[in-house]
């Protein structure tokens, strides 16, 4: 498969420019349907470009965090997020390939997440059980102020769930 990277993306956006600039300047269309073309050309540039963090590697953010995720790493970046990398338990433990997830920031979240690491540095596997969405809550001190819930559960995995390495 071919890889242009970012100037096979500039070179695509410019002659898809050229070609709806030629499409109205040259064309007899009537005008709807030039702008139809026009539009068209806009939403598949809007498209590509929010498809394309995905594909260079960002972290998925938690709504498509999956149910059980086995832990490689996580990282914390006070008070904005949290990124965990793991594999989806969902499809199996098959050829599932490692993903990076990204969280929303809590407090609660923040000391699970540093005692799941530390499990983690002494060896223990850990797996990320996704809490069904409970929407935000209220903080007590401000009703106004919405805080996130608490979307994992940091628990050990365990005996026999993960293979053992041969």
């Amino acid at each position: 498969m071919l890889n242009f990277g970012i100037g096979g993306l500039v070179a695509g956006f410019i002659g898809l420019v050229l070609l709806i600039l030629s499409l109205h300047i040259f064309s007899n269309w009537p005008a709807f349907v030039k702008g139809l073309i026009t539009a068209l050309g806009v939403v598949l540039c809007a498209v590509v470009y929010s498809s394309y963090p995905t594909l260079l590697g960002w972290p998925a953010n938690g709504k498509i965090l999956p149910s059980r995720l086995y832990l490689f790493a996580i990282q914390v970046e006070e008070p904005h997020k949290i990124f965990l990398w793991g594999r989806d338990l969902d499809a199996g433990l098959g050829d599932a390939r490692p993903r990076a997830y990204e969280i929303p920031y809590t407090v609660k979240s923040h000391e699970s997440g540093e005692i799941a690491g530390a499990k983690l540095k002494r060896g223990i596997p850990v797996i990320v059980e996704r809490r069904e969405s409970e929407g935000q809550r209220l903080k007590a001190d401000n009703p106004l102020q919405r805080q996130p819930t608490e979307l994992v559960d940091f628990i050990e995995a365990p005996e026999g769930l993960i293979p053992t390495k041969k």
